[in-house]
């Protein structure tokens, strides 16, 4: 019965450390809900409307990735103590380009030869 009072307390004896900053493009702009994690952790959050965000973690190495849809990701390895820590990330743009795609009208859908051959059986 002595155990449980004990395992009441450890939550106050783990401290963590609390990582925040900044996420803008490469303007300046803050980038509003980018993602901020511990790569393979559970731990993350986004960033809010003009770009700050902050998450709490228990000392340790870790690597914090940010991204952002249309920009390209940034990581970086850190090594959390019991002192915050402020990182400020600048995504650069990412441009993205589709191979060709060819549309053409007049043929059959490939899925009807498919049903077709199903109703037979």
């Amino acid at each position: 019965m002595k155990f449980i009072p004990a395992l009441l307390l450890l939550p106050l004896f783990t401290q963590a450390a609390v990582i925040k900053g900044r996420v803008t493009d490469e303007r300046q702009q803050p980038l509003a809900y980018a993602t901020v994690y511990l790569k393979n952790t559970s731990i993350g959050t986004t960033s809010n409307e003009d770009g700050y965000y902050s998450l709490e973690a228990p000392a340790g190495s870790y690597e914090i990735v940010f991204q952002y849809i249309g920009y390209g990701k940034f990581s970086e390895r850190i090594t959390l103590e019991n002192e915050p820590l402020i990182i400020n990330a600048i995504l650069q743009l990412e441009s993205v380009s589709l191979k060709e795609v060819t549309v053409t009208a007049g043929t059959e859908d490939p899925a009807y030869a498919i049903i077709r051959q199903a109703q037979k059986k």
